[in-house]
């Protein structure tokens, strides 16, 4: 049987299905008309006939639904337009495409559409199922993803009158995933509700949601602080890692117990330290004339100080604060940190989701810079082995196995043959590295101008790079 025939066939199999089309799936993710709109198409379809045909794919409409169901209901038999292939796309992807430049949709329109294909196997082939990730869907829908994610609140918590909202652009979708959050709302018919009754309904959700979320905090605040516990006694340690309860934000943002900067000054921290000993005190960006008045007041001498990148911005009143300060100060004579631990003074580490949980990179960070010296921790939440702790959150649950992270490897410093051999070449280099012996041109051409003279500093560091690989 040859093509031409198979095409006929396949085309009397097209028409026979037309009475008894389906909408796709993936179709389901577009907003469906309103009485309003429907009757409007009707309305024009009687008057001008069907101008534009049905989109049918794999026996099942990806686009004019609503056509074909006035079509029918007028007994016009409807103009269908078949694809044979997606020719790299999806059936989600075709969908969006057809419907983006023929229907003026709103954002919040997008970001249902968007949330409901990120929670929808859409079909990448005929017969193959995908799934679609929430940016993809948002990329798709020309939305952020953010959006999507409020909007996934409408869907999976709000009711039908609530969706219809956002569909008509009444609220919303930051508004309505407010709304659909809180549980009294859930079975509200929000139909008859204007678009500012909306607006007031979200502001009141909000407030009573974060009045909710703060009196739980100061709950736990006050827990905490029934469980306060007076400075060990009897035992002085080597290293006093502390991180300060700095009052610079309130009690009910932070979910613990926040003291004063006299306060803080006046705990008994010097009584714990062996007089020769190490501080490591954490300290937020702002309060950092607070940290070295704090040091001083626990009798230690500033000395330098260490960067957490968290990855990711948090708030600040002038910048986005990402990073926090790892003060080093010492009283007396603690022991040099080794070349082999000291690393790179900042430290990459993902901030935890628990306000001011200090990145367990650290504990290993210091281990190897003080491995002789007994520590204590204050203010400590996890039990480490080799480490005793202080604070009214102490022992929480156990973390997982610590270690350097991966980009605060240590960086081993040479041995001592090795910077012998580096300096005796670096001397050398000093005198004949920067000359160069021209070698005779080859007959018959010209004379090349000489060599340029390496840049000063080069021919030194590579007499110091191959004495180390020597040494070594």
């Amino acid at each position: 049987m040859n093509s031409s025939v198979q095409n006929v066939i396949k085309r009397v199999a097209n028409l026979k299905a037309v009475s008894n089309l389906v909408a796709h799936p993936a179709t389901q993710t577009m907003p469906p008309m309103t009485d309003g709109e429907r009757a409007d198409l009707m309305t024009d379809i009687k008057a001008n006939g069907q101008r534009d045909p049905i989109k049918v794919f794999n026996g099942m409409i990806v686009d004019g639904r609503e056509r074909y169901r006035v079509c029918k209901s007028l007994g016009i038999t409807p103009k269908v337009e078949f694809i044979d292939t997606l020719e790299g796309t999806t059936v989600g992807e075709l969908v969006i495409s057809l419907n983006y430049h023929r229907r003026h949709l709103n954002d919040g329109q997008r970001a249902i559409i968007a949330a409901r294909m990120a929670t929808t196997s859409l079909g990448s082939n005929q017969n193959a199922t995908g799934e679609v990730t929430q940016g993809q869907a948002a990329a798709m829908c020309k939305t952020s993803r953010d959006s999507v994610v409020r909007a996934k609140s409408v869907l999976n918590f709000g009711n039908d009158s609530l969706i219809q909202a956002v569909f008509e652009g009444r609220v919303d979708v930051s508004s309505a995933a407010a709304i659909a959050r809180d549980e009294a709302n859930r079975d509200r018919n929000l139909t008859g509700m204007s678009g500012d009754g909306l607006k007031q309904l979200a502001h009141q959700t909000t407030q009573q949601r974060n009045q909710a979320k703060r009196a739980a905090k100061m709950e736990k605040v006050e827990a905490m602080r029934e469980s306060n516990q007076p400075l060990p006694t009897g035992k002085k340690y080597g290293l006093i890692y502390a991180d300060p309860a700095w009052d610079y934000l309130s009690e009910a943002e932070v979910g613990y117990q926040t003291e004063s900067l006299e306060a803080i000054c006046t705990k008994p921290v010097s009584d714990l330290a062996e007089d020769n000993a190490v501080l490591a005190m954490w300290v937020p960006p702002s309060q950092l004339a607070q940290g070295l008045v704090v040091a001083k007041a626990w009798g230690f001498e500033f000395k330098t100080c260490m960067v957490w990148d968290k990855e990711v911005p948090g708030k600040g009143q002038y910048f986005l604060n990402q990073h926090e300060l790892l003060f080093i100060a010492t009283r007396g004579n603690p022991p040099k940190v080794p070349l082999k631990a000291r690393q790179r003074s900042i430290l990459r580490e993902l901030r935890k989701k628990s306000h001011s949980v200090k990145p367990y990179g650290a504990y290993a960070l210091l281990e190897g810079m003080y491995e002789g010296l007994s520590k204590v921790e204050l203010n400590a939440r996890f039990v480490r082995a080799g480490w005793d702790g202080w604070g009214n959150q102490y022992p929480g649950t156990q973390p997982a196995a610590v270690e350097v992270p991966k980009n605060l490897l240590k960086v081993q410093a040479p041995t001592a043959p090795a910077k012998k051999a580096a300096n005796d070449a670096k001397a050398k280099a000093k005198v004949s590295g920067s000359k160069r012996v021209a070698k005779a041109p080859a007959k018959g051409k010209a004379v090349a101008s000489v060599r340029a003279q390496p840049k000063k500093g080069n021919s030194v560091k590579v007499a110091q790079n191959d004495a180390l690989k020597m040494a070594a």
